[in-house]
């Protein structure tokens, strides 16, 4: 591109010397256009294109669980599938014959009814339910004691239970007790 250049202005110093058109003698060379490539896209670039395609794929998923889970978690859970739980860890040292706490954690209405403290659970409160709190291990003391924090998945259970309003039977053993107050009757 520079001896073109050079070439032109030698040409045109020759012409005003000659004060006559066309006499230069230098080549003239046409305009050319040079295809420029773009920068090549290096690893990095790739890498973080994937990463992006990545979380906006995981949002979009987690969008969708949420969207299940919340179904599920507005489903009402009973204290038939509570009771079990508290069974296994609880009462042991929660029951009839000795209850620590004065706590009874055996039926609903023992439950319900609550320890010496003062209430146990409050209804749609899990932040206010001594019960959840002491069983996650988020206040002390720590329940079980000296015992690792019962299994998330169980935590759950009494969470929904407390959340969705302290529901005493499932839906299915309700409409069974409907009925045999109906044949009863």
């Amino acid at each position: 591109m520079g001896a073109l250049k050079q070439d032109q202005t030698m040409c045109e110093s020759n012409k005003q010397n000659s004060n006559e058109a066309g006499l230069c003698s230098a080549p003239q060379a046409e305009p050319t256009i040079r295809w420029v490539p773009r920068q090549s896209l290096g690893t990095s670039s790739i890498i973080l294109s994937f990463a992006c395609l990545l979380l906006v794929s995981r949002t979009i998923s987690a969008q969708t669980m949420t969207g299940s889970e919340s179904e599920t978690n507005s489903e009402k859970v009973s204290f038939d599938a509570v009771q079990p739980i508290l069974r296994k860890h609880c009462e042991r040292c929660h029951n009839e014959d000795q209850p620590r706490g004065d706590l009874v954690l055996t039926s609903l209405d023992k439950v319900l009814a609550g320890s010496s403290s003062g209430f146990v659970v409050v209804a749609g409160k899990v932040e206010e339910s001594p019960l959840y709190l002491l069983m996650a291990h988020l206040d002390t003391p720590k329940m079980p004691p000296n015992k690792p924090r019962i299994p998330q998945r169980e935590l759950n259970i009494i969470e929904r239970w407390i959340t969705t309003g302290l529901v005493e039977e499932s839906q299915a053993s309700a409409k069974g007790s409907q009925r045999v107050k109906k044949c009863r009757k």
